[in-house]
């Protein structure tokens, strides 16, 4: 098998009546999940925080989607899909998002002045 190649199966079983007749083709991609990716980074750009990220390897599939999660000022993590949408086209091609630090001060993130995000 080739990494990232799609693969097509079918199967039939043979008795003392004969063949049977053929499953529905299975097609599978040979690949694995990603491996897990580095800690993101942030860096302030004027009224924006940047989360950033280094693509991890595919595994020789495609990544989709990205789950982001920001800690909010309880120690809960939180998705933003306004903002940190890790399906959007736009952030999974930059490796980034950016989220207003207005944003992170208001619920549900409420994280006071000089929190590390």
């Amino acid at each position: 098998m080739s990494a990232g190649t799609s693969y097509e199966f079918i199967v039939r079983a043979l008795n003392i009546q004969g063949w049977g007749q053929f499953s529905n083709a299975m097609i599978i991609v040979a690949a694995e999940v990603p491996t897990q990716p580095d800690p993101p980074r942030t860096e302030i750009f004027n009224q924006f925080v940047y989360i950033m990220w280094d693509e991890p390897y595919d595994n020789s599939a495609p990544i989709d989607i990205y789950e982001i999660y920001i800690q909010n000022s309880a120690g809960m993590f939180a998705k933003d899909l306004t903002y940190c949408n890790g399906g959007d086209s736009v952030v999974i091609a930059n490796l980034r998002c950016e989220i207003p630090m207005s944003v992170l001060r208001n619920a549900p993130y409420s994280l006071p002045f000089n929190t590390v995000v």
